[in-house]
């Protein structure tokens, strides 16, 4: 009787071929998703096997159980899988696999195929004329019905439209969108430490059901979120998947979407994976890039997000890279209420515009404008005497305050939000230099 073996498959190179895309990022970015769900149905089709064998798919990787004796044409299949790949992303894309007999426990049998692709993903990869990428030789996105007969490809699409509805808003339009400033930019995320979280699976079955309800997560919420009021005019799906996902659009709904989508998935993570130890796979991170010119390309941008997000993993997990800041989702939630008292103080009361500038000229960085920085901890300020004048003075160039109390109010709370309880000891908040930037673009200051 016949022994089974498992195949694991990884696509390399993702990251780069997207980044160095010109002006094809999403057909890119289908076809790149497309690469770890169509190839191992296509496989199990040609071999005439069920499509029951297929364990785990999307997020670059692909997981199959077959019979041993298919071992040689399934190799062949792989082989022949990623030379497609490198030859029509210019050598950038491959495929790199491990085969193992299912013998021992789990664990035993993903260390194996674990130190296999450690291997191969080292080895250099090398393709003799490559062509450059061409977005018409690839599939449609989602078409692939061929290799699975009534059973699609969970590909998560959307793209808002233009003011005639007849094509895909360009990022102009989509920035023409926005409250306020009219900009646009990209969002990036990931879970942190997902991986992790699945390798800590105790059975093949513990994985598979595990995986399977990350990527159902993403493809269910984040085409629920893109069809909300908020969002389904104002931003593009790039790509979405259990390894991350990426939309471009409107600033001002970027990080609306990014604050609800954080919000579900806190829930999610705490409905399934309470009994679970550790802090792997329980939070999201995610990073924000606003283009600063109008001739901007959107790779550029999607690059600039991607490297972001990598200073926010960096910097601490369960965190937001957003106007210069690595902030954490309470954090982010408090220079949200920052910036309605800073909006109020602006449009309801009168207050000057250069109280925002006053507010970001005590925040020491090396660029003098609004500065960069990832840190987390709030940052002292030596003569808090003069913050607190200073403020005062901007606060009394305010030309409506026939509602006194209620202005009063505002002003309490605006300095609290900067400098906590203690007047002796101002440490400003790492919040209140991203709440200033958000008034300055919803409020056109």
């Amino acid at each position: 009787m016949s022994f089974q073996i498992f195949l694991h498959g990884r696509i390399l190179g993702t990251e780069e071929f997207l980044r160095s895309a010109v002006n094809d990022l999403e057909g890119r970015a289908q076809w790149v998703s497309s690469l770890s769900e169509a190839p191992p149905r296509e496989l199990l089709t040609e071999l005439g096997l069920s499509p029951m064998l297929l364990g785990q798919s999307g997020g670059d990787q692909f997981l199959l159980l077959i019979p041993a004796e298919f071992r040689a044409k399934a190799e062949d299949f792989c082989a022949r899988a990623s030379g497609d790949a490198l030859q029509k992303s210019g050598g950038a894309v491959r495929l790199v696999w491990a085969i193992t007999e299912n013998l021992g426990d789990w664990s035993d049998i993903r260390r194996r195929l674990h130190d296999e692709l450690q291997r191969k993903t080292g080895a250099p990869a090398s393709l003799a004329g490559t062509n450059a990428f061409e977005a018409g030789s690839l599939p449609a996105a989602g078409d692939f019905s061929k290799f699975t007969p009534g059973e699609g490809i969970p590909l998560v699409r959307h793209a808002a439209l233009n003011d005639q509805d007849t094509a895909p808003a360009g990022v102009r339009t989509l920035g023409s969108r926005a409250k306020g400033k009219r900009i646009w930019g990209v969002l990036r995320g990931s879970v942190d430490g997902l991986q992790a979280r699945l390798h800590k699976a105790v059975t093949i079955e513990e994985h598979l059901a595990m995986s399977e309800m990350f990527k159902r997560f993403f493809a269910g919420e984040i085409g629920v979120l893109c069809s909300l009021p908020d969002f389904w005019r104002k931003v593009t799906v790039v790509y979405a998947g259990p390894a991350g996902f990426a939309i471009y659009g409107a600033w001002d709904a970027l990080i609306g979407f990014a604050r609800e989508l954080q919000r579900v998935f806190q829930i999610f993570v705490e409905t399934n994976l309470r009994d679970h130890a550790g802090t792997e796979g329980k939070s999201i991170s995610m990073a924000v890039a606003l283009a600063q010119t109008s001739d901007q390309s959107l790779p550029e941008v999607f690059a600039q997000s991607g490297d972001l997000l990598g200073i926010a993993k960096v910097t601490g997990r369960d965190t937001i890279y957003l106007f210069h800041r690595v902030l954490e989702w309470k954090q982010l939630a408090d220079a949200a209420d920052t910036k309605q008292v800073l909006t109020r103080l602006i449009k309801e009361f009168r207050c000057s515009p250069d109280l925002l500038n006053e507010l970001a000229s005590f925040y020491r960085e090396s660029d003098t404008q609004w500065g960069v920085s990832s840190r987390l901890k709030s940052e002292r300020v030596d003569r808090p005497w003069r913050f607190h004048s200073r403020i005062n003075i901007m606060l009394d160039t305010a030309r409506d305050t026939r509602r006194n109390n209620e202005f009063q109010k505002l002003r309490a709370e605006l300095v609290s939000d900067f400098t906590g309880k203690k007047a002796a000891h101002v440490r400003l908040r790492p919040q209140g230099r991203v709440a200033l930037e958000w008034t300055r673009l919803e409020t056109g200051a």
